[in-house]
């Protein structure tokens, strides 16, 4: 692989016969070395190097990292130089000899290059991308403004995607492939980030102990530090935020949120973003906070009315917008549906009027998240005709939680198609180049999960494609799909759907055997989830705003990706297939570099 070394299949050549001897508790440096590559021999030979501090161990060209935890000086301007213009296995196994061995294929012209980081939620992947950016700005010639605009970049993204979770206090909460451009002289000319899956429902909810979004805590913190901010956003303290004191956590043991608003405003300072932009950014992020106090009152059943104190929100929330008060209060409490091309309002419910409230608060949220993407895509696009880039994919780890949703199975469906894509190169590929060169080897076998990713997504007769059925009939509910699939995909695939035993589960859960395990989703909310809803009156009254930017959030079209197939618009697609079309979108693109692969690894 690479024109280095394949992965070990068999094979055992007088090279491999001198590091026989090699032993797990010496801890090696490349794991082909030790004679059984089993879970235990791995373990032990990490759990070995860990102690030293040698976090990183190589899989012949697969790099295994475990998070330390803490500060290691390692990857200094010294650092750098060690590993700058040597050849992989040359060194130690480090981060920065992965980023080199892709940046050397760059310079030889051996085309493009992405590097594939894995691992549960803590495990340090956002750490690991920002190590090989950090790399390769370092050993490129570049203006100081590009390498300073795609390291600011990160603290943008980290600040509106990143959360407190009970597993990592700064968890990623996306995903994202990030392209570093290189001119032909092999310089950094610009960067590309394309986002994937933001998890909109923490807006709302936070299970107890977790956070929402870093920059709602800052901008909080931080504005209410300076008084004309503390005004000018109408700002409360964060226990006064629906949205923010649902769980127990406001403040995270050694981080001051004051001080990351500073960091924030001036990484939007270099990525070119004006004072008034970033007043309009965080006038959206108080509004997104005061949507979440709106409480309605029940009038008959059938509609909803607003409190005394719910008119006083939504006066600030207009305040801060902009916007039509009018507009706005029917948005938030009247759905509109379209018949023959002719449009009716028609009023909500309590319950549905406080899930139309959250929704509209993640919609506003995610089109900022979307527009900031956007933004820094326009002022680090590399020149045209520069199609030479190394790619980084950060992306959400397997997740197996007390409560699944519609969430869980799409990050799970995302490591499906990476865990297939990683085998199919690593192993099939390998194989038949053996086959083809000649050379005998033992038949390495491992697990195909076609069938697994088929179930999921192959039209017709799979969980998506139910779920899209479910959601096109307005009358559906979470139990009529959980009823068809539970009858229907046990006979499609009987190897990995899985049907709970217990009858109470049998009308809420499904069942699905990953690679990584077996995962019961929860179907409450699910249709709702999937569905694409385009919220039109909530785009009128954002469109009334005498603020661009805002005017701008409800006009908001999300591009589609090139390899889309489908002839749908994105308005009537449910958000499965718009996510399905990314996952495909970055399978083309990732199969069209060579691959390197670090595995991040949360260590107990």
């Amino acid at each position: 692989v690479h024109g280095e070394q394949p992965p070990h299949l068999g094979v055992m050549d007088d090279h491999d016969m001198a590091f026989k001897v090699a032993r797990a508790e010496d801890g090696v440096p490349d794991l082909t070395k030790i004679p059984d590559i089993d879970n235990a021999g791995i373990s032990l030979n990490l759990k070995t190097r860990f102690q030293r501090d040698e976090i990183y161990t190589c899989c012949g060209t697969i790099l295994v990292a475990c998070n330390p935890f803490k500060r290691l000086n390692c990857f200094e301007a010294d650092d750098v130089m060690r590993y700058k213009g040597k050849r992989f296995g040359g060194e130690p196994p480090h981060i920065f000899a992965t980023a080199e061995a892709t940046f050397d294929n760059i310079r030889q012209g051996e085309g493009n290059q992405s590097v594939v980081i894995s691992g549960e939620s803590g495990s340090g992947k956002t750490e690991t991308t920002k190590l090989i950016l950090q790399y390769l700005t370092a050993v490129t010639s570049n203006p100081v403004w590009i390498e300073q605009q795609i390291m600011e970049a990160n603290i943008v993204l980290e600040a509106f995607g990143n959360a407190r979770t009970l597993r990592n206090n700064n968890s990623s909460r996306f995903g994202k492939f990030t392209q570093v451009a290189f001119s032909p002289e092999c310089n950094i000319v610009g960067c590309m980030i394309e986002d994937y899956l933001l998890e909109k429902s923490r807006i709302s909810f936070q299970a107890e102990g977790e956070r929402n979004y870093h920059v709602f805590y800052q901008v909080v913190a931080g504005g209410r530090a300076v008084a004309d901010d503390k005004a000018r956003f109408l700002l409360e303290p964060a226990k006064a935020y629906r949205y923010l004191s649902q769980s127990s956590c406001v403040a995270i043991e050694g981080i001051d949120d004051v001080l990351m608003l500073a960091d924030l405003r001036r990484a939007m300072t270099v990525l070119d973003m004006s004072g008034e932009m970033q007043q309009h950014i965080f006038s959206l992020v108080s509004a997104v906070l005061l949507l979440g106090n709106l409480e309605f009152e029940d009038l008959d059943g059938e509609s909803v009315d607003f409190t005394s104190s719910d008119v006083a929100v939504l006066h600030k929330v207009c305040q801060l917008l902009r916007t039509d008060q009018a507009r706005l209060q029917k948005a938030l409490s009247f759905r509109q549906i379209v018949v023959r091309g002719s449009a009716s309002d028609i009023p909500l419910k309590i319950g549905d009027a406080r899930a139309n409230r959250d929704s509209a608060a993640q919609t506003i949220y995610e089109r900022l998240f979307k527009t900031l993407i956007a933004h820094i895509n326009s002022k680090t696009v590399p020149p045209e005709g520069m199609r030479k880039f190394i790619g980084v994919l950060d992306i959400f780890g397997f997740e197996n939680f007390k409560v699944n949703s519609f969430e869980q199975l799409c990050i799970n469906y995302t490591n499906e198609k990476l865990h297939r894509y990683f085998n199919h190169f690593c192993f099939a590929l390998e194989q038949e180049e053996y086959q083809r060169e000649g050379i005998v080897c033992e038949h390495f076998m491992w697990s195909d999960n076609q069938e697994c990713l088929e179930l999921i997504d192959k039209p017709k007769l799979c969980v998506l494609s139910f779920l899209d059925e479910a959601a096109a009939l307005k009358t559906s509910t979470d139990e009529d799909f959980i009823a068809k699939v539970n009858k229907a995909l046990p006979d499609v695939s009987p190897k990995y759907f899985v049907v709970p035993t217990d009858r109470a589960r049998v009308k809420t859960h499904f069942g699905i055997k990953h690679y990584a395990g077996l995962v019961y989703y929860q179907c409450d909310g699910f249709i709702a989830k999937n569905r694409n809803t385009q919220m039109a009156l909530l785009n009128e009254a954002l469109q009334t705003s005498s603020i661009p930017f805002v005017d701008a959030l409800g006009r908001f079209v999300e591009a589609r990706p090139e390899t889309a197939t489908t002839n749908s618009s994105r308005s009537t697609q449910s958000h499965g297939q718009l996510f399905k079309e990314q996952l495909n979108s970055l399978h083309a693109t990732l199969s069209a570099t060579t691959p390197w692969y670090v595995r991040c690894i949360k260590t107990n």
